[in-house]
């Protein structure tokens, strides 16, 4: 790099800047030819000047995602020289930066997750959500580079985020050892920590690569301490590796033969796996107009029914034909709506599913009370277990073994769609 140019970035003159590319239009671009190099945003980003940084990043948009050859880029160079103003001007610029990669895979949420900028790190959440989901090369989260470097604080800002967005899936994700959150604050003596994991729902008996779980390590590791850690992990429901069951393997669990149900639970969540947005979109839209056109039904019965229920008023019976036309109508009838109710449960995305049951759970117990009002209460009977599984979309997974269910999150979650499509197991 010209030592004038560098100069120019070091104390952030922009006039140095365009008097360079006046003298020399292509100043800029041959650093753009080294693979990993020291760009003047790079020095600019390391000194805070921001106005000069975002004046290189609109002239030269490619300097935003190169490396440097310590493996760094601007905003790295930004957050490890403390300028945290700097940092906050360039994901104005690009809010994408929060997820730029550098050395060993780690992002600047990892980096303020592992120094405990607390405000930062809920500022890096908030600019670019989908960045508690990156991982470092050896697999960890931002919770883990939390825990692994006693940030408390921060990790009570990552786990108030997962609760926040609906995303505490991640808690029980595992590094490229199988040790998830609470196998790395119990091998570290967190007391503190370890609570506030149990508090959040983290799973106590997940077993590592090595087998072990989070009490296991507590004695691999030698840090009993007054038992206090121990207790916690127990009252949670915390056990050894010995005391728990065998668990089945992908191989042998692949081996077995599946019951007709857990073939049915798999091919609907496969069915879900494999849609597209607008397939998705388009099925509600569909399911929508069928719970519509059933529940107007319910409510204003055809002419024929409400001219058959006056004669019958007039006698002590309803009429052998009457009796069986209402029956079958009204069974269908419930059928195509609960079933419709059912589709819009089973498509929506988990994180919708309280809007769901916050919207049409009244209208779904109006319908019921609709029917109370027209048909026989006893006949209702069979309508308890669809409309459970209306308001509780995952209630199918719970008649199958837990085993085939962790399975099914394995491989849907690991495999392309196009390799687990079709119509057949």
């Amino acid at each position: 790099m010209d030592q004038r140019l560098k100069f120019a970035a070091q104390v952030g003159d922009i006039e140095r800047l365009y008097a360079l590319i006046q003298e020399d239009a292509h100043v800029l671009d041959s650093l753009d030819q080294v693979p990993f190099a020291d760009t003047p945003l790079h020095i600019a980003s390391a000194a805070g000047h921001s106005h000069f940084a975002l004046e290189i990043m609109r002239l030269k948009p490619s300097f935003v995602g190169k490396l440097n050859q310590a493996g760094l880029s601007c905003i790295h160079l930004a957050l490890q020289s403390g300028q945290t103003q700097m940092v906050l001007r360039l994901l104005d610029f690009d809010r994408g930066l929060v997820r730029i990669q550098g050395r060993e895979g780690f992002t600047p949420l990892h980096f303020a997750a592992k120094e405990g900028i607390v405000d930062l790190l809920a500022q890096l959440l908030v600019a670019c959500p989908d960045s508690v989901e990156d991982l470092t090369i050896r697999k960890e989260t931002a919770l883990h580079v939390a825990a692994k470097n006693n940030r408390l604080e921060a990790l009570e800002v990552l786990l108030g985020w997962l609760d926040y967005v609906g995303n505490k899936i991640i808690l029980d994700w595992t590094d490229d050892e199988g040790n998830n959150v609470l196998h790395i604050a119990a091998s570290r003596n967190q007391t503190e920590m370890v609570q506030l994991l149990v508090r959040r729902g983290i799973n106590v008996n997940t077993k590592n690569l090595a087998g072990l779980t989070a009490l296991d390590m507590l004695q691999y590791e030698g840090v009993f301490e007054d038992e206090v850690l121990e207790n916690v992990l127990r009252r949670a429901g915390a056990m050894n590796r010995s005391s728990l069951p065998r668990v089945t393997d992908l191989a042998n669990h692949l081996k077995k033969n599946f019951s007709w149900y857990e073939r049915s639970a798999i091919a609907h969540c496969r069915s879900r796996h494999n849609m597209s947005n607008e397939s998705r979109n388009a099925v509600l839209v569909v399911a929508v107009l069928i719970a519509t056109a059933t529940y107007q039904t319910m409510l204003s019965p055809p002419i024929n029914y409400l001219a058959e229920t006056n004669s019958v008023a007039n006698t002590s019976t309803p009429t052998l034909g009457f009796t069986i036309l209402w029956d079958n109508f009204y069974t269908y009838n419930h059928a195509a709506f609960f079933a419709a109710m059912a589709e819009i449960s089973f498509h929506l995305k988990s994180q919708h599913i309280s809007v769901l049951q916050t919207l049409c759970v009244p209208l779904i117990f109006c319908y019921v009370l609709l029917t109370v009002a027209i048909t026989r209460v006893d006949q209702l009977v069979g309508f308890i277990f669809p409309l459970l599984l209306v308001l509780f979309p995952k209630l199918m997974l719970s008649f199958i073994p837990n085993e085939t269910v962790a399975f099914m999150e394995y491989i849907f979650k690991r495999c392309p769609t196009s390799h687990i499509s079709g119509s057949r197991l």
